[in-house]
């Protein structure tokens, strides 16, 4: 049998399937017959009686509004109170930690398709960003063995979120814990607050 390349009088032709991802994956050589059930309600689908399992998943993106507030300039007459206020307390309400994650590694300059692993440390979640690049704590009660142990691990740079340290004096501390860890090391930690 010949193999084309979809082409008919010069124009593409749609070859795409009207089946669904699963039904297509259980007519692919390798895969059980039409009988067999899928479970298609998460992103790693696995056919309930095939060896191997069957990723179907992916993330899609969206542009949407920063989940940081933006400093407002236009500070009205004897209103700069609320100003600092509303700067103090800049992580949107509601923002969850995927999208402030997927934020940041982009703030940052990295790929969202970047390996992220989430590593415990100290009893918190850090995510683990480049096997070690970056490490990011969203964490909202920081801590300073968190610090410590984020810092033993000798990453390029750490960021946190400013509304995880309890108070200026903890923020302080975080920084002079990194930068002696930095000083033993061959190359600096960039502490970063978000």
């Amino acid at each position: 049998a010949e193999v084309g390349d979809g082409r008919v009088g010069g124009q593409r032709e749609d070859t795409r399937s009207s089946r669904t991802p699963s039904q297509h994956a259980l007519s692919m050589p390798g895969h059980p017959a039409d009988g067999a059930r899928v479970d298609t309600g998460s992103a790693a689908t696995q056919v309930a009686d095939g060896p191997a399992p069957l990723d179907l998943g992916f993330r899609a993106y969206r542009l949407a509004p920063s989940n940081f507030r933006p400093w407002d300039g236009t500070i009205p007459e004897g209103d700069i109170r609320r100003q600092l206020e509303l700067a103090a307390e800049h992580v949107r309400p509601g923002a969850d930690d995927g999208a402030l994650l997927a934020e940041l590694l982009l703030k940052t300059g990295f790929e969202l398709t970047t390996p992220v692993a989430i590593v415990e440390i100290a009893g918190q979640r850090v995510y683990d960003v480049g096997d070690g690049t970056l490490l990011i704590c969203l964490d909202r009660q920081i801590t300073l063995g968190l610090v410590e142990g984020m810092a033993a691990r000798r990453p390029a740079e750490i960021l946190c979120l400013d509304a995880g340290f309890p108070d200026d004096q903890t923020k302080v501390n975080a920084g002079q814990i990194i930068a002696s860890h930095a000083r033993d090391a061959a190359a600096p930690i960039v502490f970063k607050v978000v």
